[in-house]
């Protein structure tokens, strides 16, 4: 099993720490449907607030590069994280639907 897949996991059991722990320290994630780059901190604090916990339906891995399919309530995700020495070292993720 990669980060990602331990990632999202984390995120549907509501495992915070775990979920941070998937990250290098420098790691970003970039929302392009609202503009954003944020880093893991406030990734794991916005992941916290969401009103449903998102889940993984698909994990695609090629190297260094893992591909998700999530969802959270009605809220869709498709998602692409580059992985260096094991842990997450950037992804984007778009999300569209409803509470996205």
């Amino acid at each position: 099993m990669n980060a990602v897949e331990r990632l999202w996991r984390a995120l549907a059991a509501g495992d915070w720490a775990a979920a941070r722990a998937q990250f290098r320290s420098h790691a970003r994630i970039e929302w392009p449907h609202t503009g954003e780059q944020i880093d893991v901190d406030e990734y794991v604090a916005r992941a916290r607030t969401r009103a449903q916990r998102p889940t993984a339906s698909r994990v695609v891995a090629e190297g260094r590069c893992v591909a998700v399919e999530a969802s959270a309530g009605e809220a869709r995700c498709a998602a692409f994280y580059d992985l260096h020495d094991g842990l997450i070292v950037s992804g984007v993720e778009y999300w569209v639907g409803e509470a996205a």
